[in-house]
């Protein structure tokens, strides 16, 4: 297998603002603040969505196959959701087949977006009615009667509840417990080695109106007393 020299680990919660980052890092149109804490040449390399497909074919090949898949690249941008593997019943960071691909890069740096819990509800309601626009009546038809119930019954089979979006994200203190258990993770990627750098960043308006991002002075999830409970 073929190691991945680079890999930056874009990760953060589904609707924050990953996408819209990666699509300003590719365009040169970040903050010089944000950019010069990433590796010089992260603009040209090429950008993989974390799907369940790809975390069942590590499990069942396991990751030097997935990376095969991928035309083995040397520099990778891993999308990585960090809910899922709460919203799924996956059993936390380190059960996550997808983050296995870590083992397999000599130098990761971790870029986490983190809005708030107010501007991540909004962030997600939007965008969710934009996707939602786009589908035809016949998929959002097949998507609410076949496919929403086949992904309950699997999962109430392996003993796993499945955990709608919009119900969590409504929730400020499951968003900040969610942070703190990926912060605790990343965190401990770096003390072990593996993780070179970390940037925590959070968007914000531009002067026109548009998406930004911030380096965050203070972590939005130390906004409440910690809390250990159950995040599934």
């Amino acid at each position: 297998m073929q190691d991945i020299t680079n890999l930056l680990l874009l990760s953060g919660p589904s609707g924050g603002g990953k996408s819209t980052f990666a699509r300003l890092l590719k365009e040169g149109g970040l903050p010089a603040e944000i950019a010069r804490q990433l590796p010089a040449q992260a603009r040209r390399w090429p950008l993989v969505d974390v799907t369940n497909h790809m975390r069942r074919q590590i499990e069942d090949e396991g990751d030097a196959a997935a990376i095969a898949a991928l035309g083995n690249p040397t520099e990778l941008i891993l999308h990585y959701d960090i809910t899922t593997v709460h919203r799924y019943g996956l059993g936390g960071y380190e059960s996550d087949p997808a983050l296995r691909l870590l083992r397999s890069a000599r130098n990761i740096a971790v870029v986490f977006v983190c809005p708030d819990a107010e501007r991540l509800y909004t962030q997600f309601v939007d965008r969710d009615a934009i996707r939602q626009a786009r589908k035809s009546a016949a998929a959002r038809t097949w998507n609410k009667t076949v496919l929403a119930p086949l992904r309950k019954l699997r999962l109430r089979l392996a003993g796993q509840t499945l955990n709608g979006e919009r119900s969590l994200y409504s929730d400020p203190d499951w968003i900040r417990r969610c942070y703190r258990a990926w912060d605790s993770y990343i965190v401990a990627l770096a003390h072990g080695g593996a993780a070179q750098h970390i940037v925590r960043i959070a968007p914000c308006a531009s002067g026109a109106g548009e998406t930004a991002f911030r380096v965050m002075s203070e972590p939005v999830w130390q906004a409440a007393p910690a809390d250990d409970g159950d995040l599934h």
